[in-house]
């Protein structure tokens, strides 16, 4: 296939339409539309293919057939009517983001269910113009290089294996918001999201009820004081760390939050922080519904340092961030005194 690379080849003849072959590299397709007139008339594709631009189908009869294929996309992905026209995924599709300048993808008037979806975006990012989701049971999010960036949409994982969203890194995690659906079980689960930079939170359930949970994280808009509580011979009298909060609600189904019903222990992995300073002692502190007021639930885990932090039999869901402070000496009685104080004072048994 010979194709300036600014050119777009439609598909728009009636009767169905097939591609196949070695199109992939040089080979690849530039833009690819698909543009029926009739619903009966979809395209099937055959092979795997590469796209180096955009992918588009262009209203409700134009149905693109994957047939579990998978499908390398430099461009945009445009979808008018989610499952109805891009179908036929399987358990083999994937679809793989490989552009190097701005991606945007857009399942269309209702939902569709991708199986695989890989990252491996070198540009700026991949902008949702709708909820990305992933299908259960098969269904992965590979993150390996390039943001996605949800703004008011998120991405959906329904596959409730622990495994099936990769733990992401510093170049390649969600920027806004993450769904995943959860096993009613003892399990654990990582949401890598982040802001400016990688933030990822992982929760390790003992117990579970909780359906779903949504996770992003946020700059502050204002920097939270110093809870000054005192726990495990720490005290965290200093400012939290300033790279900002996770807000991870419970839901029972996707609008429906939930409080209660889990059982788990938290481990946030901060990166984005300036003001560790010679504080010692860190913790997650945590803010019910989200109006500043901070506090310690479940137990410290002395192991936390400023860029792994834990805390153990947490439960409910919320606003988390890190509390930091120092690590306060006991005393310790050498030996018993036994002395009469001066006269102006009390004698003082110990």
């Amino acid at each position: 296939l010979i194709a300036n690379p600014s050119a777009t080849i439609i598909f728009c003849g009636s009767g169905k339409q097939t591609i196949s072959g070695a199109l992939v590299g040089p080979d690849k397709f530039p833009n690819l539309i698909v543009d029926k007139a009739a619903g009966s008339d979809s395209v099937i594709l055959n092979n795997d293919i590469d796209i180096g631009g955009s992918f588009a189908t262009q209203n409700a009869n134009s149905i693109f057939n994957a047939k579990g294929k998978y499908i390398r996309l430099a461009g945009s992905f445009s979808n008018n009517n989610g499952n109805a026209t891009f179908c036929n995924i399987g358990t083999t599709g994937v679809l793989e983001f490989n552009g190097s300048s701005v991606q945007n993808y857009n399942q269309g008037a209702t939902r569709l269910d991708l199986n695989s979806v890989i990252m491996n975006h070198i540009g700026s990012g991949v902008n949702l113009a709708s909820n990305l989701c992933i299908k259960t049971v098969t269904g992965q999010l590979t993150l390996n290089t390039g943001k996605i960036i949800t703004d008011t949409f998120e991405v959906r994982v329904n596959n409730t294996a622990m495994n099936s969203v990769s733990t992401g890194n510093l170049n390649s995690y969600i920027k806004g918001n993450l769904r995943r659906y959860l096993l009613q079980t003892a399990s654990a689960y990582d949401f890598p999201v982040g802001d400016a930079t990688f933030e990822r939170a992982n929760i390790n359930f003992s117990s579970n009820a909780v359906n779903n949970l949504r996770a992003c994280f946020v700059p502050f808009t204002t920097m939270p004081p110093a809870i000054g509580i005192k726990e495990c011979n720490r005290f965290y009298n200093f400012q939290p760390l300033n790279n900002g909060k996770w807000i991870i609600d419970a839901y029972r189904d996707s609008v429906t939050r939930v409080y209660g019903l889990a059982q788990y222990n938290m481990t946030l992995y901060n990166t984005n922080f300036t003001n560790a300073g010679s504080t010692n002692a860190w913790t997650i502190m945590k803010d019910s519904v989200g109006a500043g007021a901070w506090y310690l639930n479940g137990l410290c885990d002395t192991t936390s340092t400023a860029s792994i932090v834990k805390r153990l039999n947490m439960n409910g869901f919320s606003h988390f961030a890190t509390a930091q402070g120092g690590i306060v000496l006991p005393v310790e009685l050498l030996s018993a005194l036994d002395c009469k104080m001066h006269s102006n004072f009390r004698d003082v048994k110990m």
